[in-house]
């Protein structure tokens, strides 16, 4: 899956606990699972999937 270039949690905008970030391929076709994967590496909880945006929160 392809993504912006993200290495860690704070390439993100955080707003507390909840970090968002820029994937190139829409939540419909990568679905939960692609955005929660990332979410997974950085120990936080999948938290919702926009048109081209990820969000996990602790």
């Amino acid at each position: 899956m392809a993504t912006t270039p993200a290495s860690t949690p704070g390439y993100g905008i955080n707003w507390a606990t909840v970090l968002c970030f820029k994937i190139s391929t829409p939540c419909d076709l990568a679905g939960r699972y692609g955005c929660a994967k990332f979410c997974d590496q950085w120990d936080y909880f999948f938290d919702r999937c926009e048109p081209g945006k990820c969000c996990c929160h602790r």
